[in-house]
């Protein structure tokens, strides 16, 4: 997991050395999917929907801004919650990280997928934009029905770190507070020039609790080779099929936000939200330190693997 957005945050404050090899190889291309026969799964010309009054606040969101983001809903102990995030892809799938979901503790079962959330303690979650007070539906709490993790992910090193989760029952996409992230399916897209980009979620704060209002961070894209150089002494293996992202003073992605999207416009039909990575790891000591970037999984690397799991 890695530590959550805002000053003076969170979360792991020890860290083991390793000496492990670690290697970049930043120049392999992610495969060409065009001619994949599940393509048309993926919504086609609804997704990352841009909206005119969706402007936030630092790291304050705003209701209906990020209606792709997904709690994922936990069995333990008796009592159901929530220990990560995912992402709506289509009505039926949503995308997270292989380690919520493979190798978990005996004691804690995956069970639901929540959508549609923005504030945890209300029911009902209203917010005045502009001059008009406006409310979201209820969530949707959805049972899932298959989870697949990549199988070659390791969990040591994080890497193939991803993993699909297909609901009982297809998502209303109806209402505002809930529809799909676009994904980086097109070559075009998938070598979008990555500045800026947004993470979002319920992870730890300063209070060491998780948030109750959906956060957001602006993050800068972090060069491989410089994320290497800041790992030398940590468990990394870094490939062409991971990306980093982060190392400023306060501003992180925690435990808790595991599995959620990280996301930047690019173009599509028009300029639309696109998911180009999922929060994966870390080792800060958290946001009081700028030192260790958090590691993200590249999408663009396991679509076709995305693809193949899905079906109608």
């Amino acid at each position: 997991f890695l530590c959550f957005l805002q000053p003076q945050v969170c979360c792991a404050t020890t860290t083991e050395e390793s000496d492990l090899v670690i290697n970049s190889r930043d120049n392999i291309p992610p495969e060409v999917i065009s001619d994949h026969p599940n393509l048309n799964l993926l919504p086609q010309g609804n997704c990352g929907e841009i909206l005119d009054y969706r402007v936030s606040n630092g790291n304050k969101t705003n209701l209906f801004e990020f209606p792709w983001m997904a709690l994922l809903r936990y069995e333990t102990d008796g009592t159901v919650e929530s220990l990560c995030g995912g992402s709506l892809i289509s009505e039926l799938y949503v995308l997270t990280a292989a380690h919520c979901v493979a190798k978990l503790k005996s004691t804690i079962k995956l069970i639901a997928v929540r959508l549609g959330e923005y504030d945890t303690t209300t029911d009902i979650d209203c917010q005045l934009i502009g001059t008009e007070q406006m409310c979201a539906p209820p969530v949707q709490d959805i049972p899932i029905e298959e989870k697949f993790a990549h199988p070659m992910y390791d969990k040591p090193r994080f890497s193939n770190d991803v993993a699909i989760l297909r609901l009982a029952r297809p998502a209303n996409m109806t209402p505002e507070s809930v529809r799909p992230i676009c994904l980086p399916t097109t070559f075009e897209v998938q070598n979008t020039t990555l500045k800026r980009v947004s993470v979002t979620g319920w992870g730890t704060t300063e209070t060491q609790r998780p948030a109750t209002v959906l956060l957001q961070a602006l993050l800068p894209i972090v060069p491989n080779d410089v994320c290497i150089s800041k790992y030398y002494k940590r468990s990394l293996n870094l490939t062409s099929s991971q990306m980093c992202a982060g190392g400023e003073l306060g501003i992180d992605s925690c435990k808790g936000d595991s599995g959620g999207p990280l996301i930047y416009p690019a173009t599509l039909d028009a300029v639309r939200m696109v998911q180009f990575g999922i929060i994966s790891a870390g080792v800060s000591v958290c946001s009081n330190s700028n030192e260790f970037p958090g590691i993200y999984v590249k999408v663009a690397y396991y679509m076709r693997w995305i693809l193949d799991q899905m079906r109608p």
